[in-house]
């Protein structure tokens, strides 16, 4: 019988990646698939985050105290997922990361960093100064994990502005800063990043001085406490760094998701043209959405808030009310919209809807849906409605 012990490497990095629950790294990645849908009165979207659960966290020190050859191995599965909440542990990992590179980094053990997911966000509560070295430390430890796949970047301080890998623009008198070098992460195909006035240094920097040839997913949020830059037009508002972000990197996205805090400030027509393909974003955005910039969406993904209590037929019309919007816009690619509800989950199969009772406002809203192209959608994929019955005349 043949020891474990003596499995090779490659056999055992696939016992450890199913051990790990590392295989479901990729499967939870953010999706509107994935939405947890409840009514909010306000807050924050409910854009689901990576969650393991706790196997993985008491599977992993298991394996890296069983011996030295597994150690190295389980350090790497450790790694590869990490959620970083606050300074201590920012500092904590960036020294780890640092002494697995010097250790390993040499000769023909030399190893690549093992980082494919980072969720950093680090917060610091009122009071609380970020400093300079803190700053350092959130750039040293993204230049160190150049082969990162996905990202979520959401520093703040609770009332403060947080300035990260940011050049402040020189002074009349003075020389103009060394711009920082370009950061290129080939890997990165998925950007979970905050786009209020709090953190547009961060998503400023992003657009002018990274390199990303692999994105395909671009997530833009804030919070219900976030500032934005306001315009003259009552109720407008303006975000620069949201702007730069899809202008510089749009060309390469097919999903671009607005969380529906920053969907109600930053209305589509005031960001640049891009060849997206799925869109993510809130109905009642498009009340201040004059057009939409993205001529190429052929999947139009819609959130609206609606009471899981709500009856069905309620949750159908509302949802074809708020639709009429999409009249003003030209999209000429759309295949398909689907409607992120919590009754509307439920639906089996279409809801029937009697053609012979419509009045003529109804079946304005009824006729652009019942076609096979546009579909109308819940999240599973089950169309909507149906009509049923014809006109007597």
């Amino acid at each position: 019988m043949t020891s474990i012990h003596s499995l090779p490497p490659e056999l055992l990095h696939q016992i450890f990646h199913w051990a790990t629950y590392d295989y479901a790294l990729s499967a939870e990645l953010p999706s509107w698939k994935h939405y947890t849908l409840y009514h909010l009165d306000g807050g924050e979207d409910p854009w689901p985050m990576l969650y393991l659960g706790m196997e993985r966290e008491r599977t992993i020190p298991a394996l890296r105290l069983t011996c030295t050859r597994w150690t190295a191995i389980a350090t790497e599965f450790e790694l590869h997922y990490l959620i970083i909440h606050d300074v201590p542990k920012l500092k904590y990992y960036l020294g780890r990361i640092r002494r697995l590179l010097e250790k390993h980094g040499e000769g023909e053990n030399n190893v690549k960093c093992p980082v494919r997911i980072l969720n950093l966000r680090v917060i610091k509560g009122t009071g609380r100064v970020w400093t300079e070295e803190d700053t350092e430390m959130v750039v040293s430890l993204i230049r160190d994990c150049p082969n990162l796949e996905f990202m979520v970047n959401w520093c703040y301080t609770e009332g403060e502005v947080l300035e990260i890998m940011y050049c402040p623009p020189a002074a009349a008198d003075e020389p103009p800063p060394t711009p920082a070098p370009l950061l290129e992460l080939p890997s990165l195909h998925c950007l979970q990043v905050s786009v209020d006035d709090d953190n547009a240094s961060l998503a400023a920097v992003i657009a002018e001085q990274w390199r990303l040839p692999s994105l395909t997913s671009l997530y833009l949020q804030s919070t219900y406490k976030s500032t934005f830059t306001l315009q003259k037009d009552p109720g407008i508002t303006f975000s620069p760094s949201a702007t730069s972000l899809i202008a510089t990197h749009g060309q390469s996205v097919d999903t671009l998701a607005i969380d529906r805090w920053t969907a109600c400030h930053i209305p589509l027509h005031i960001l640049p043209p891009a060849p997206i393909h799925e869109l993510v974003y809130y109905m009642y955005g498009l009340q201040k959405s004059t057009s939409l910039p993205f001529t190429a969406v052929s999947t139009l993904v819609l959130l609206i808030d609606m009471d899981k209590a709500s009856p069905l037929t309620t949750a159908i019309w509302r949802a074809l009310e708020q639709l009429r919007r999409l009249q003003d816009y030209s999209l000429p690619q759309l295949k398909k919209v689907v409607i992120l509800s919590w009754p509307l989950d439920d639906l089996k199969g279409p809801h029937p809807i009697d053609n012979r009772v419509l009045d003529e406002t109804e079946r304005l809203l009824v006729d652009p849906w019942h076609q096979e192209t546009p579909s109308l959608v819940n999240r599973n994929g089950v169309r909507l409605l149906t009509l049923v019955g014809t006109n007597q005349g």
